[in-house]
């Protein structure tokens, strides 16, 4: 049986990720930097190159039953290539949004409105679809339904893990999603900034810089979900870069002050 923790954890972690979400706009808003169309571009480029054309890639190289490389079982290269695909794919779809569909949309307020629409999304994907999925399927297991659903498409000793795994989850996982979101939302919308940074004065070392920050960030979770790391480390980890993230997004508006499209 799942406890009741499990279950009204997912839902305040549901409720501060819409409540984060709110107050990001409403400041960028009051700041009067909040741009619609931007924060719309930053959506569309999420959806096409991380939740398709990423994925597509996925799909060739990432075997389905072991869930690793399809030429190497060495979990630290599958830990670095999917680090390095999501640093690619985000980055450069973020240079394709401001080269070429936001050329009068280049201000700071752009940056972080874009930035605002990436990493919006992932936490609407991330982490609010993933917790409802956490309160229906542990329902399922509550109910003793789970077996029936899903045994024409898991095998026994899946449907045994995935039971195991929800069963086995402490109280607080759920609020730990939400709590990463936190340092997630700084890293896009610093690297919107910086990659805005790159098309502005046409300096590409700076988008090689934001994949390599983006993959380095995302390397310790890596590293966690294949069991390497512990979870503290982890977060230790992240939240450092977070605070760096928030430190270069103040920083970075006076590298916005009379500059001009080179």
């Amino acid at each position: 049986m799942i406890e009741i923790d499990v279950f009204i954890s997912a839902y305040v972690a549901m409720a501060l990720s819409v409540l984060l979400l709110v107050l990001i706009i409403l400041l960028i808003w009051k700041k009067k930097w909040l741009s619609w169309k931007s924060v719309g571009m930053g959506i569309l480029i999420f959806i096409v190159f991380a939740l398709v054309l990423e994925q597509l890639l996925h799909i060739f190289l990432i075997d389905r039953d072991s869930g690793l490389l399809k030429f190497s079982n060495n979990p630290y290269l599958f830990v670095l290539y999917g680090c390095l695909a999501a640093g690619i794919f985000e980055e450069v779809g973020r240079y394709v949004g401001f080269r070429f569909l936001l050329r009068k949309n280049r201000e700071f307020g752009d940056g972080l409105s874009y930035g605002l629409g990436h990493g919006g999304i992932e936490v609407i994907v991330v982490t609010f679809l993933s917790l409802i999925s956490l309160v229906i399927i542990s329902t399922f297991i509550n109910q003793g339904m789970f077996d029936a659903l899903f045994s024409e498409s898991l095998t026994a000793d899946q449907l045994n893990d995935v039971k195991d795994q929800y069963l086995n989850m402490e109280w607080f996982m759920p609020l730990i999603s939400f709590l990463e979101r936190i340092p997630a939302l700084a890293l896009h919308l610093s690297l919107s900034l910086l990659v805005l940074l790159s098309v502005k004065r046409k300096k590409k070392s700076f988008l090689l810089l934001a994949i390599g920050f983006h993959a380095i960030f995302n390397f310790f979770p890596g590293l966690y979900q294949a069991d390497i790391v512990p979870l503290w480390f982890t977060e230790v980890i992240i939240w450092i870069f977070g605070i760096g993230c928030f430190w270069f997004i103040i920083k970075s508006r006076k590298l916005f002050d009379g500059e001009t499209d080179h």
